[in-house]
């Protein structure tokens, strides 16, 4: 892994990008690539591409995608409700 000169860099330390705050310098991956390590807004601290930040491809670390499905999924949200399991022991 090399550092990149931070001069030459395209980002810079505490630059946001969606949910991903930028920690280190940034660096070279072995197949080339220039990465940085982020800290999403959940506190998961992982390495990104920099064309993914700044095209908008990579914004967080996943978390978004999974409380997204999570909010798109849920029908009435009342699975934990003393009544749900009363209705369906009526029903069955």
């Amino acid at each position: 892994m090399r550092i990149v000169d931070p001069a030459s860099a395209a980002v810079k330390q505490n630059d946001r990008f969606g949910r991903l705050l930028i920690l280190g310098a940034c660096f070279v991956t072995t197949r080339g690539q220039r990465a940085v390590v982020c800290e999403c807004s959940c506190g998961k601290v992982i390495a990104v591409l920099v064309p993914s930040l700044t095209t908008g491809k990579t914004t967080s670390c996943g978390c978004f995608m999974r409380e997204d499905a999570r909010r798109r999924f849920t029908k009435h949200g009342l699975r934990d409700h003393a009544l749900h399991d009363v209705f369906f022991s009526i029903k069955a």
